[in-house]
């Protein structure tokens, strides 16, 4: 059974309630994984990055909890919302503005001409049909950058899903790639 908090305040008071009241309960120790809740014996409070990130425990060991308990889901939605996401590296944030720029330009010149000079206000979201012919470019990109601090916890999440991101190419920062549909740029 796995017990999702948002913080690891709450996991810590989770852990110390179940100790008051004799049930046997788990988080992860500083260092070393959590054995008795990975067998099974107890029950493993953690916070919800540790299993909505794609690099997690539970996907690289095969555990699949029997029950997840999602405490305080309102704080933990978007929790979840940014694993999904991503900004851009600034090493490819050229490149994609590149392939996007002539595509999109003619939609909406005052806000291309905002992103081409970096005005913190210039926001444009790529449609889905210009998006979609296009994602497998925007992938070969940041595969090779999925080791950046940018990606390293979510591209696993991301690459999933690409056809189906929405993509947001900003004035003053770099783009950001979301993969959730319901999101919002």
């Amino acid at each position: 059974m796995l017990y999702l908090g948002p913080t690891n305040q709450l996991v810590e008071q989770v852990v110390q309630a179940g100790q008051m009241i004799g049930v046997a309960v788990d988080s992860f120790p500083k260092e070393g994984r959590p054995h008795h809740a990975l067998e099974g014996r107890t029950i493993l409070a953690c916070t919800y990055d540790r299993l909505f990130n794609s690099r997690n425990i539970f996907t690289s060991n095969n555990f699949i909890p029997s029950t997840i308990i999602l405490d305080d889901v309102h704080s933990g939605v978007d929790r979840v919302r940014n694993t999904y996401t991503a900004t851009v590296p600034a090493k490819a944030y050229g490149r994609i503005r590149d392939i996007f720029q002539p595509l999109c330009e003619t939609t909406d010149p005052a806000i291309w001409r905002g992103i081409a000079n970096n005005e913190s206000n210039a926001r444009y979201e790529v449609p889905f049909w210009i998006w979609v012919p296009q994602s497998s470019a925007v992938a070969s990109i940041l595969e090779s950058l999925k080791l950046e601090q940018e990606l390293l916890f979510c591209w696993d999440n991301i690459s999933r899903y690409l056809e189906h991101a929405r993509l947001c190419i900003t004035g003053s920062i770099a783009p950001s790639l979301r993969a959730m549909l319901n999101s919002f740029c």
